[in-house]
């Protein structure tokens, strides 16, 4: 679970700016506002228009951050970096569930450490049960024949605004997905993506240190990733 030092209430949105616009603004002020309903915070008045002045102002590419404690919003601008193909080791975990957005993430902190040992980008994270849960900054995605499998909501993810969106494109393109417990034997053989607001749908080239299979559905459904 989430560690409780304080972090455990306070809520952050990561969104993507392009061309001086949030394109997925609607949905980070419904996840925060739903996440504010859930832990007893009020919730932040006229945060979609804060948001929109702060990214019209942005010239190139950001990434522009909103933390909120339920009495003050805090604002930071960063550079977009672009990032490629993505290693992901898994981790075994006592992970318990992340529902909301807070800045208490000692497991995937944790985690992190662990992958990067191994020389991995990312940790996808397994549960105390075996089941396949999320990555330290993405929910996980793979295909599987003409179905996209994820995690169960059962299992307590983040619910994630870039993958609600995928989740659109699949529907647009009448692409099944089953979300469910996974182990991580099922994602052997399998083409494997970690997506999240900021950066998209990304590719997984390794897991564990073995190749993961390329499909060209993915690239083709990131290319309309963002609305506009």
């Amino acid at each position: 679970m989430v560690d409780r030092e304080g972090g455990d209430r306070r809520l952050f949105e990561t969104m993507r700016v392009r061309s001086g616009g949030i394109p997925l603004l609607g949905k980070h002020v419904a996840r925060l506002e739903a996440s504010c309903g859930a832990l007893g915070l009020a919730a932040p008045g006229a945060v979609a228009e804060a948001a929109a002045e702060r990214a019209a102002v942005v010239e190139d590419d950001a990434v522009l951050r909103v933390s909120w404690d339920g009495e003050q919003l805090q604002w930071e601008v960063r550079p977009y970096r672009q990032i490629g193909a993505i290693d992901v080791w898994l981790v075994a975990s006592d992970y318990g569930g992340y529902p909301h957005k807070v800045e208490a993430r000692r497991v995937f902190e944790e985690a992190e450490a662990v992958a990067h040992e191994h020389g991995a980008d990312e940790p996808l994270l397994v549960t105390s049960d075996g089941w396949v849960a999320e990555a330290a900054r993405f929910a996980v995605a793979w295909l599987d024949g003409e179905v996209v499998r994820t995690a169960s909501a059962a299992l307590h993810v983040l619910p994630g605004v870039g993958l609600h969106r995928l989740l659109e494109l699949l529907g647009r393109h009448r692409v099944g997905n089953e979300p469910g417990h996974y182990s991580a034997r099922d994602l052997a053989g399998r083409s494997i993506v970690l997506v999240n607001a900021v950066r998209g749908i990304v590719p997984v080239r390794t897991v564990d240190g073995r190749s993961a299979p390329v499909d060209d559905r993915w690239e083709a459904w990131h290319r309309s990733f963002w609305p506009g």
